[in-house]
């Protein structure tokens, strides 16, 4: 006999899976956010990577309860997403979003933010609020400064300032005192690492890895990264993620791995994120080669390619992150190694 499951347990797996994954562990800004249920109301907050090195943050309550409210909270994130990633501006997707969606009422705090120049746009819907600890000129933020985002009964704290937990010491207070909502607090640590840097948000899913090593390949262009240069780049970044997508996450959840690549003066240097479960993977032995194809070790060739096409390969686990750092050198340092 079959058992319906509550509608309860069922309204708050909707809302558990709209939780974002953790924030990435990054050198230009932290993030800290978290979300108050209620009964009539569901909360949520989100992250959204658009282009080489825009970050948009949204916090947002949907004013309906049960499974009603999450399948609409759910809807609303999508759409959201969606519409932030084809509109030029926070108030324009947050315009469309009230055109398209069929949500009775939401309260909405959205920011956009360019990590290079620190520009930062937004806009608000119903009872949210954006404040800042802006100094820098017009819409610019400056390093140091906190944005903060809330929706719904979420208290601002009385003092911006970022405590030693970072963003995060700032939500969770706000949080525990909160009737209902959801916040984000958004440190901005530095500019971005100029104009040399691009970070892709990859989906965990094999069909994706083309699209990444594209992307790769005209970043290195744009760069003027001659292509003989990163002979076998590709290579080893459908290695790394192959197998992040293969083995990482056992939970059976969309994840996002994040690929940063770095033009730095004579080398290019391509960091692999994932939250998966720990793996270092140059902990994995290197095979044996001179052994019979019969009685070599299952595993490690991969990692041994990658180790030979590259001048420097690194791991480390940071916050719940794998964090694999791959290094090759180009240009007239790769000339010098060459001819000594």
């Amino acid at each position: 006999m079959n058992v319906p499951a509550p509608h309860d347990d069922i309204a708050k797996a909707i809302r558990d899976a709209l939780l974002p994954q953790r924030f990435p562990v990054r050198r230009d800004v932290e993030l800290g956010a978290g979300t108050a249920q209620e009964k009539e109301a569901v909360s949520f907050h989100d992250t959204v990577w658009l282009g080489h090195h825009f970050l948009a943050v949204a916090a947002v309550r949907v004013k309906r309860g049960g499974i009603g409210g999450a399948l609409a909270a759910a809807a609303l994130r999508q759409l959201l997403r969606a519409a932030l990633s084809v509109t030029p501006t926070p108030e324009a997707a947050l315009a469309a979003c009230e055109e398209i969606c069929a949500t009775p009422g939401f309260d909405a705090a959205v920011l956009r933010l360019d990590l290079v120049t620190g520009a930062v746009e937004s806009a608000t819907r119903g009872q949210a609020r954006i404040e800042t600890t802006r100094h820098g000129e017009g819409g610019r933020l400056s390093p140091g400064e906190i944005v903060w985002l809330g929706a719904g009964d979420v208290p601002l704290p009385a003092d911006l300032t970022p405590p030693v937990e970072g963003p995060e010491g700032l939500v969770q207070p706000a949080i525990a005192r909160a009737g209902g909502g959801s916040a984000a607090a958004l440190l901005y640590k530095a500019h971005g690492r100029a104009a040399g840097s691009s970070t892709f948000a990859v989906p965990n899913d094999a069909g994706a890895i083309p699209g990444v090593l594209a992307q790769i390949d005209a970043f290195c262009a744009r760069h003027a990264i001659a292509r003989e240069d990163v002979e076998g780049i590709d290579v080893a970044v459908d290695e790394v993620l192959s197998n992040a997508i293969a083995y990482a996450f056992r939970d059976g959840h969309a994840h996002e791995i994040f690929v940063t690549s770095t033009a730095e003066p004579g080398r290019l240097v391509i960091e692999i994120s994932d939250d998966g479960v720990p793996f270092d993977p140059l902990a994995v032995p290197p095979p044996d080669l001179s052994a019979d194809l019969e009685a070599r070790q299952v595993g490690g060739l991969g990692m041994h390619f990658v180790r030979n096409l590259l001048d420097d390969v690194a791991y480390k686990r940071v916050n719940g992150w794998n964090v694999l750092t791959l290094r090759k050198r180009v240009g007239e340092a790769r000339k010098g190694e060459s001819s000594s």
